[in-house]
């Protein structure tokens, strides 16, 4: 089960990568560092209105 959820990340990260690069390219900042926000869709919010 842990190799399945990482080879997952895995490919989600190299995505993610080819991603941040493509833009740097296209803004032409290529100092510029990615970021990657992981959620957690199934998480339980208290949202009180």
């Amino acid at each position: 089960m842990f190799l399945r959820m990482t080879k997952g990340l895995e490919a989600s990260f190299a995505d993610a990568d080819k991603q941040t690069k493509g833009t740097r390219e296209i803004f032409s900042i290529p100092a510029a560092i990615g970021m990657v926000v992981i959620l957690n869709v199934s998480a339980h919010t208290d949202i009180r209105q």
